[in-house]
């Protein structure tokens, strides 16, 4: 496709526009349009001690590859991305293609320089490696086809997709010794997931954050079949690393985002039907849903028993909820069964059985009866208190929560997570869609805590903020690359965020050029954060020389400061970069 000019001259013979101050919607400092140069370049020489551990050229050609793969983003950055009028992107943000397009890339590759050979861990090596190589095709495929085309590629259709992807998923099998099968489907998984997220959900991300979180779930849903494959046919690289833990961890969450795809026309349809954008009691279509239609069991069998206008709602209602149930029980936990070999219900009984784990569940059912009676009693807390700082309690639960089981439960901590990220994304289904009989209620409720970066129909900053404690803790479940590794969200998320925001409001007077965030925030976040990974080492019976702190405080500003520029979805982006910062700048594991 070639567009044409607006005053009909010449059809524009490439995509390349002049580089603008069109990089950020509402166009800010250039302090902060050139945020994502300073990123790289630290990327660019954080990587170079990797090439030099154990003088040899190991992983010389992946990091050459996230070397082209940096400045080819580095190129899309300043591109003003807009297909179309109907495709808009999360506003008063940049379009993030440099930091998303290395950030899976870069936490691999810092993981694998921890590895050095190791005999005893060439499994893990060899499943890194894979992984490596597929996030860097599809960042290759995704900024390849930018260039190319101004309606990008994967925009195609299926057909053209599927030839497509083929084509680059021959290429990088042959470059490393990966399945050309599992490639392709990591690539295709990929573009349908990029397309999908910008087209049914306008305005509710940047570019970036559907190209990570798009990479993120292609990888992590090739991963799960290949092992679901290698495990009931003994055939291929059996990840042997895994416990039964895992396993529940794996099914649950990927079978949230499963369902979430799977009953996603369910839910789109319903939220048509029942009032979409509307607040509830204020429709100006007669037809449509009202509060009080939403308010009484009886009602809502009511209208599934006699024909009325709001029929279709109704049964769209009972469709997601028996689709639901049957794909839980007649897919997901068979599943579960042929891996753990055991019914998961009986599985979970008996799990939280031991070391009376139950009780835990009670703490936290505790913890947010007195949250849900702080804003039941109190209402005028969300107009007095500023939104940012209310937000911020949130973080504060989150710490309440879950430091404790980080400490002397991870097991159930990791778990819990894969429950709760799982029944947020149901939540979130069942409030977008307004599905009876609570969604009308969720969605009034729900967006009275929205801010600026919820700027489309769906809500994920609480689901990201959930995600960004989780992530740290389960990738690094298997091998610890460092002792504060999985700490990484919890510290830089529910201690660095929340204090950076509350000193910044109370306490603020210097401010960052072109931003409103202060210098006074920044640093009580670094300071906080700090404090805490002491407590967390005394706790946790960890004695460290003096050069792994250095290392941890030079992390720790770093990733403060990507905190008080970034554009992005911080609960996101920071605990990955803050986890691969901690392993990269700890002290060598192996000699230089």
């Amino acid at each position: 496709w070639r567009p044409h000019d607006v005053k009909g001259k010449k059809p524009a013979r490439t995509f390349y526009r002049r580089i603008s101050s069109a990089m950020i919607n509402n166009s800010q400092s250039g302090v902060i349009r050139h945020l994502e140069v300073l990123l790289l370049f630290s990327v660019l020489v954080s990587l170079v001690p990797i090439s030099f551990r154990n003088h040899s050229s190991r992983f010389l050609y992946e990091i050459v590859a996230l070397f082209v793969i940096a400045l080819f983003s580095l190129f899309h950055q300043y591109q003003r991305i807009s297909w179309s009028n109907t495709l808009t992107f999360r506003p008063k943000a940049d379009n993030g293609i440099i930091i998303s397009a290395v950030c899976i890339p870069f936490v691999i590759l810092t993981k694998l320089s921890t590895l050095c050979g190791d005999p005893e861990m060439s499994h893990l090596d060899d499943f890194l490696l894979s992984l490596y190589w597929m996030s860097i095709a599809s960042s290759f495929y995704v900024l390849f086809s930018l260039s190319f085309s101004e309606a990008p590629i994967y925009f195609s259709t299926i057909f053209n997709n599927s030839i497509l992807t083929f084509i680059v998923a021959i290429f990088f099998s042959k470059l490393y010794a990966t399945g050309l099968f599992w490639m392709w489907l990591s690539l295709f998984q990929f573009c349908f997931t990029l397309s999908f997220l910008l087209r049914a959900f306008p305005s509710s991300f940047t570019f970036g954050e559907a190209l990570l979180l798009s990479q993120g779930l292609s990888l992590y849903t090739v991963e799960v079949f290949h092992h679901t494959h290698t495990k009931l046919t003994s055939d291929g690289l059996i990840t042997n690393w895994r416990d039964d833990v895992e396993e529940v961890i794996s099914i649950l969450t990927l079978g949230g985002f499963i369902l979430a795809f799977v009953l996603a026309p369910i839910v789109i349809r319903s939220r048509k039907f029942s009032g979409g954008n509307s607040l509830p009691g204020f429709s100006q279509d007669p037809n449509q849903l009202t509060s009080s239609d939403s308010t009484s069991s009886q009602d809502f069998l009511q209208k599934i028993l006699f024909k009325s206008p709001l029929d279709k709602s109704s049964t769209l209602s009972v469709l997601f909820y028996l689709s639901l149930f049957a794909i839980v029980l007649f897919v997901f936990s068979p599943w579960l069964q042929a891996l753990i070999g055991e019914n998961p219900f009986i599985w979970v009984y008996n799990f939280l059985l031991e070391k009376n784990r139950f009780l835990w569940i009670l703490y936290w059912i505790g913890l947010l009866v007195v949250t849900g009676g702080v804003f039941y009693f109190f209402p005028w807390v969300t107009t007095v208190v500023p939104q940012i700082v209310v937000r911020k309690y949130f973080h504060a639960l989150a710490i309440l929560m879950f430091v404790p089981l980080f400490v002397y439960e991870q097991e159930m901590m990791r778990l819990s997570f894969a429950v709760a990220l799982t029944a947020f994304v149901i939540i979130e289904m069942i409030r977008y869609g307004r599905l009876k009989p609570v969604g009308a209620e969720l969605d009034v409720a729900m967006k009275m805590f929205v801010d600026s970066r919820d700027g489309g129909d769906i809500i994920l900053t609480h689901t990201y903020l959930l995600f960004g404690c989780a992530l740290p803790l389960w990738l690094n479940s298997y091998h610890n690359f460092h002792f504060l590794a999985p700490y990484a969200g919890l510290l830089i998320l529910g201690v660095g965020d929340a204090v950076a925001s509350i000193v910044g409001v109370n306490y603020g007077r210097t401010k960052w050029p072109g931003i409103k965030k202060s210098l006074e925030g920044t640093l009580g976040a670094s300071i906080s954060v700090f404090l805490c990974g002491l407590i967390l080492a005394g706790l946790l019976g960890q004695a460290q020389p003096w050069y792994q702190w250095l290392g941890f405080l030079f992390a720790t500003l770093l990733a403060c400061l990507m905190e008080a520029f970034m554009t992005q979805i911080d609960n996101f982006f920071l605990p990955l970069y803050f986890e691969a910062f901690l392993i990269l700048y700890q002290a060598p594991l192996c000699s230089l």
